[in-house]
């Protein structure tokens, strides 16, 4: 394979290539824990993306696509690399001496991108990517890129929806549908209080947050929050419907589930679980799928085991200090 051209995402044209490099690789339709291919538009285009960049063969073909997410710094830089390559050509590229295998050109390019925005930071800079952990070519190229593994991620599911139980949440709570604008910087804020002591969490902004809801697979009716009797927001559990194909059956996705701050250990989690369940099932929902922590200090793979989900999938992420 000859590398031509590097070339930043420039259209339509260049989205459709995406789209047909990223369902050769992902047979079953899933980028990552918790995203579809439905997702692919929204996610290679948001504002919140830092970088992206193409690699292209002598024929106009793709080969390769690198995306660079780098979320408002704290007290150090962190960036998110997702990337694609033909399968055919990790394959050759792997087995074939003399020849940098792409993945380590877009590597060295998200590496060298990253350094450039941090220059001037005086912050230490971090590198993170997930792959499946059955890729095992992927894993050897980040592994003798220097990365090492740093968490475990699973996909879980539940399928027997039929007998869900009555949420139960305390007296004077009241659930109900965010309404934009309105709730948005309430939203965020319990966001922001609620994943304050999960492991990587960075603060989402008033921004990023209106950046998710021009996701077409946002949708606001499945947006749920528990309000305490004194208008507080106290929990949330955002959702969505997914349509996967060639069968069209109705998959819910769990996107978030946490409690604020001085309201856990009330059962809200648990309530709100149910409640998000309750609204995907009535809607059509076959089955219940959501990412989560396997190392999470939070107790939830505890809930969702007591509720019945099971893993289907292993996702690694990995890092590299710069």
């Amino acid at each position: 394979m000859s590398i031509i051209s590097r070339c930043p995402v420039a259209g339509e044209t260049d989205l459709q290539q995406i789209a047909d490099l990223v369902k050769t690789c992902e047979v079953d339709g899933l980028l990552d824990e918790d995203k579809s291919i439905a997702d692919l538009k929204w996610i290679v285009t948001t504002s919140s993306v830092r970088s992206r960049r193409l690699w292209k063969d002598s024929n106009g073909h793709l080969r390769g696509f690198g995306q660079l997410w780098i979320p408002e710094p704290d007290d150090r830089l962190d960036g998110y690399l997702w990337f694609y390559v033909d399968p055919k050509d990790a394959l050759e590229n792997s087995f074939t001496d003399g020849i940098i295998p792409l993945e380590t050109e877009i590597l060295d390019w998200a590496e060298n991108r990253l350094r450039e925005i941090g220059n001037q930071s005086r912050l230490s800079i971090h590198l993170h990517t997930k792959t499946r952990a059955e890729a095992l070519i992927r894993i050897s190229i980040l592994e003798r890129h220097n990365f090492s593994r740093e968490r475990t991620f699973l996909t879980l599911v539940k399928s027997d929806l039929e007998a869900l139980p009555t949420p139960e949440f305390p007296s004077g709570f009241t659930v109900r549908s965010v309404e934009a604008p309105r709730d948005n910087q309430a939203w965020v804020d319990l966001y922001n209080e609620s994943f304050i002591d999960h492991w990587d969490h960075h603060d989402l902004t008033l921004s990023s947050f209106q950046d998710w809801q021009q996701d077409p697979n946002y949708q606001p009716e499945f947006d749920l929050v528990a309000v305490a009797p004194d208008g507080t927001f106290a929990a949330l559990c955002q959702s969505s419907l997914q349509t996967t194909l060639p069968h069209s059956s109705k998959t819910g996705w769990i996107s978030w589930l946490g409690t604020r701050r001085g309201f856990r250990r009330m059962g809200l989690g648990r309530s709100m679980l149910i409640a998000a369940m309750q609204r995907l099932y009535a809607a059509g929902a076959t089955s219940i799928k959501l990412g989560v922590d396997a190392d999470s200090a939070t107790g939830a793979t505890r809930l969702y085991d007591a509720m019945g989900f099971h893993p289907v999938q292993s996702w690694l992420s990995y890092v590299k200090t710069l």
